[in-house]
């Protein structure tokens, strides 16, 4: 069964439900401010023997291992890797005895093992795996005796248990278990590997994806890897925390899918027999909290949540028992820290979410609470550095409150003592070894810097400055803005230390990296997707504004050569995808002229001559222009299949009037002036006889040009400083919203809609600034913020269909809020206080707050600590449109999703097309690029091409329908699905329509 298929196999009707969209935070700090220290940000600690190992940036060798016995002058670079400032970026750090093993890419082998003993000469490539710049990818690590069993993913056996003793001999693949290019590794839940003692030495209980889910042992030999005939259920969603017993058993916790990976978590024990293998503890809680494991002297521990804190083990059904929570409460175990006195302590949240260490006992009843305090946990499961630890008696850890630091929590008297400042950002997590704590601190002077304690404020050091001096550039952070979807990432434009750059991220800090260096262009243009690719506009050293295409990565990005005749320095203004080209209004010496570039080179279509701007539409299978000229005839409207024949004006008259223009249900429509002499509404289907107005905008205030057009599925909307106005159909004629009570304030910030509701700026009676709503009932507009004459001109961006996000002042004057809104007063509410800056500056005139792209809401914020950098919010459930419409000269097929996809939840699509009579609506889990058709004119599929597909819809009136279920299952959170509808039949050349995509992100 393919992906789609299962899809369509669990896409079922379910019960409504809703919730608003979680707080934003900072995604990454990508530039320093000036005045705050230039940082190393040391990573990975890792100690071997007396030894602390960890990665580093000095600002000269890039990021390399370096090692310390805690002062100065015994920390230095173990070995600089790769010469230059891109560094070697070692991985996978991993004490086995006196040596450390870790991956590292040298620039020439690509990313392979390599083992240290702490000395330059002793620092060297254990094996050329992968021969050339590809490299291995590097999984679990797991050391066993003095060799490392560690997975390996390469080309020829997929991601498969490896073993090395730090030679080339003897480093080997220990079995190929899904024989070729195949995975038995690497994925949840088969990373469970533990090493336990037998009889015969030791070994290694692995789980193994077969497809079905085994157990295996390895004794680390070819020969002795096999399976052990354990077949655990097929339903395991997730294996963790697997703790090797004194008495030969091996337990660990596991997540059913019943329950949706929420509650009905379990722990396991085997002895690595069929009959040896069972549940020890069914059901014990929340399935989030069983991956948290410890040993206790000669026990297991497993956190549980809810009434149970914890579970304690032997591995058998008799040696098992539930310890409560404190006074018959509930709670949550975020982290062990460690054994002090025979007990456990931990961090963890009660019913009432105060957070505190507590001390668990193996025979007690309940656990104890020890210190109240909010700590920085981590939330990771798999491979996450700890957070907390001992440093002799006392437990260093995050906290959390004003700002990050680390503190030192007394046992006995339960006080916390602050020993050092710690960034969010910065910090990469703690090492412990010889009563000292280490940890990646932010001194005043050094900046984030290698840092030991042992617990006290005294014995609380930097231990060496590895990167002396001041970030340089401004101080204002990376300043993003630009935010546009490319394929399965997002990129965007930032200033970092070293220059400008357009940044490539998926949402996660880790995950944000530049692809290009060099200077946005200060028109603003937006990016645009044609396929595989996007094209920007940039300027790199002294070349000026120059178009450039990209494909996603550093290598792949470059500038287009300008055409015969035509200067590289083309002034370009905006960019719109036709086929495989992407055509832009540019202006040189000699005059403004239309563009057309296929990635390779620029080609001239037609000149205009002269100075002008344009706005630019896709409307079918060709581009609508609305000319912007200084002097008569003025605006125009003009259209463009991409060629100079292909070419024309439209209007017969000048249309002088605000600079808009969208496209709604197989029109282009537009503002100008009228044969009255007074502003009208135009729609086109791009000939001069498909050109006329639909009617007059009798209340519009003469002489404003701020206005806008909002297409959603059911009206198209037209909102000025005059009034507003709607159309519901091609025919009909600009209904007035009378009797608002409120004047539209749009200077600056267009309006969003909200479901049924517009939302907009306005000033009130008062002549007080407010964000209002209506439904165009002709009541008087809504009320949703009066913010008592303070106005913050920053805009709307809509979130699917429930809610949109805008930035609003409020009293103290610096308080500056992000807010959220479904369109009504008990829906509108302050979601956090952020100092929210303008995200995009592509259109001349728009200020949005942010900017939706997979499912993730990008914005620029004025962070205390980082300065403006951006910020990242996952609004839940909300659909997307991807691409545009296909069809036939002047047509343009539509799909708009109506809701969006909350799990346990029913939703639906709603289609427009002016020509065939049936539809077939598509979907698949979401294409990372949409795919060309051939033969196919304009049309492009932006599902995967394994869509599945549901036939038979009717087209009544131009329209259809289909309803999807949503179910609920909590894992299927974040999912991405595709879906698009194709239309028929038509003169299109496949014969059919297909409509623009949608993307949906489940959620709640």
């Amino acid at each position: 069964m393919n992906r789609s298929s299962l899809l369509a196999g669990v896409l079922a009707a379910a019960i409504p439900a809703q919730t608003a969209p979680f707080p934003a935070h900072l995604l990454s700090d990508l530039h320093d401010p000036s005045s705050v220290p230039a940082s190393s940000d040391p990573a990975g600690f890792t100690p071997v023997g007396a030894s602390m190992f960890f990665v580093a940036d000095d600002g000269v060798h890039g990021v390399e291992l370096f090692r310390s016995l805690g002062t100065a002058a015994t920390t230095t670079l173990v070995a600089d890797l790769r010469p230059g400032p891109s560094g070697s970026a070692p991985a996978q750090l991993v004490a086995v005895g006196d040596r450390l093993f870790f991956s590292a890419d040298d620039g020439t082998h690509g990313r392979e093992l390599w083992l240290t003993d702490g000395t330059a000469a002793g620092t060297r490539m254990i094996a050329d795996l992968v021969p050339g710049a590809a490299g291995i990818q590097v999984g679990a690590t797991v050391p066993f005796g003095d060799r490392l069993f560690v997975d390996i993913g390469e080309p020829a056996g997929g991601i498969e248990p490896w073993i090395t003793d730090g030679t080339a001999a003897g480093t080997l693949q220990l079995a190929d278990i899904v024989p070729g290019s195949g995975s038995s590794r690497g994925m949840l839940p088969v990373r469970l590997a533990v090493v336990r003692a037998t009889a015969a030495g030791a070994e290694v209980l692995f789980a193994a994806q077969t497809p079905g889910l085994e157990l295996w042992r390895s004794d680390g030999t070819r020969a002795g890897t096999v399976a052990t005939g354990v077949a655990l259920p097929s339903n395991l969603l997730f294996l963790s925390g697997g703790q090797a017993l004194p008495n030969g058993r091996v337990t660990f916790g596991a997540i059913p899918s019943q329950g949706g990976g929420s509650n009905e978590a379990d722990v396991w024990s085997t002895d690595g027999t069929p009959g040896g293998t069972s549940i020890v503890a069914p059901a014990v809680g929340i399935g989030a909290f069983i991956a948290r494991s410890a040993r206790l002297g000669s026990l297991a521990l497993y956190a549980a949540g809810d009434t149970t804190a914890a579970v304690v083990t032997d591995g058998t059904v008799e040696g098992t028992r539930l310890i409560g929570a404190p006074g018959g409460g509930t709670i949550g175990i975020a982290k062990f820290i460690g054994e002090s006195g025979g007990s456990m302590y931990a961090f963890g949240a009660d019913t009432g979410t105060l957070q505190a260490v507590y001390r668990i006992d193996a025979h007690a009843i309940e656990a104890s609470r020890v210190a109240s305090f909010e700590y920085l946990f981590d939330g990771g499961l798999l491979n996450q550095p700890p957070f907390a630890g001992f440093a002799g008696p006392r437990i260093v850890a995050i906290a959390r409150s004003a700002y990050t630091a680390a503190v030192a929590i007394d046992l006995a008297s339960g006080t916390t003592t602050e020993l050092a400042r710690v960034d969010p950002t910065t910090n990469r997590g703690m090492a412990f070894a010889y009563g000292r704590a280490w940890l990646a601190s932010r001194d005043p002077v050094f900046g984030a810097e290698p840092t030991a304690t042992n617990g006290t404020v005294l014995g609380t050091t930097v231990v060496r400055d590895l990167r002396p001096g001041l970030v340089t550039g401004p101080n204002n952070g990376s300043s993003p803005f630009g935010f546009a979807r490319a394929g399965g990432r997002t990129v965007f434009f930032a200033t970092l230390a070293d220059g400008p750059a357009l940044m490539s991220t998926n949402g996660a800090p880790g995950g944000t990296t530049p692809i290009f260096r060099g200077q946005v262009s200060r028109f603003g243009v937006p990016i645009q997707v044609v396929g595989s690719r996007f094209f920007f506009v940039a300027e790199a050293s002294a070349t000026g504004p120059r178009l450039y295409v990209s494909e996603g990565t550093a290598g792949t990005t470059r500038a287009v050569e300008a055409g015969s005749g035509l200067t590289p320095s083309v002034y370009l203004e905006e960019l719109v995808g036709l086929g495989d080209e992407v055509l832009f209004m540019g202006s040189t010496l000699i005059g403004t002229a239309l563009y057309a570039s296929d990635g390779r080179s620029i080609r001239e279509v037609v000149p205009f001559g002269g100075n002008l701007g344009a706005r630019m539409r896709r409307l079918g299978d060709r581009v609508l222009l609305r000319i912007a000229r200084s002097a008569p005839p003025f605006d125009e409207i003009w259209v463009t299949d991409g060629t100079s024949a292909g070419t024309s004006r439209v209007t017969n008259a000048s249309f002088l009037g605000p600079a808009v223009l969208e496209v709604w249900r197989d029109r282009g429509w537009f503002v100008g002036l009228g044969s009255s002499g007074g502003y009208e509404l135009f729609a086109t289907d791009g000939s001069p006889s498909g050109t006329a107005s639909v009617g007059p905008l009798q209340a519009f205030a003469g002489g404003s040009r701020a206005e806008f057009l909002v297409p959603t599925a059911d009206r198209l909307w037209i909102a000025g400083s005059g009034g507003v106005w709607f159309v519901d159909a091609v025919g009909t004629a600009p209904v007035p919203v009378s009797a608002l009570g409120v004047r539209p304030w749009l200077t600056s910030t267009p309006p969003v809609a909200v479901g049924d509701r517009l939302v907009f700026n306005a000033l009130t009676s008062g002549n007080l600034f407010a964000v209002v709503a209506t439904d165009g009932t002709g009541s008087a507009a809504t009320l949703l913020v009066d913010a008592r004459g303070i106005y913050l001109d920053v805009g709307f961006v809509g979130l699917g269909e429930r809610y949109a996000l805008f930035a609003q002042d409020a009293f103290p004057l610096a308080d500056r809020r992000l807010w959220v809104t479904d369109g009504t007063p008990g829906g509108t509410r302050a979601l956090q206080s952020l100092d929210v800056r303008v995200v995009g500056q592509s259109i001349p005139g728009v200020a949005p707050c942010g900017q939706l792209a997979n499912g993730l809401v990008y914005l620029a914020v004025n962070d205390p600590v980082a300065g403006v950098e951006p910020y990242v919010l996952d609004p839940g459930a909300v659909a997307e449109r991807l691409g545009t419409g296909c069809g036939g000269v002047g047509r343009m097929a539509e799909l708009w999703s109506v809701g969006d996809p909350v799990l346990a939840s029913h939703t639906s699509v709603l289609g427009r097309s002016s020509a065939g009579h049936a539809a077939i609506v598509l979907f698949s889990m979401a294409a990372p690029v949409p795919s060309r058709l051939p033969l196919a004119g304009q049309c492009a599929l932006e599902v995967d091409p394994s869509f599945a597909a549901i036939p038979g819809l009717t087209i009544v009136n131009g329209s259809f329908r289909y309803g999807l279920g949503v179910p609920d299952i909590a894992s299927l959170a974040g999912m991405r699905v595709a879906l698009q509808a194709a239309v028929g039949p038509t003169d299109a050349p496949l014969g059919f329509d297909l409509t623009n995509g949608i993307q949906w992100t489940l959620g709640f």
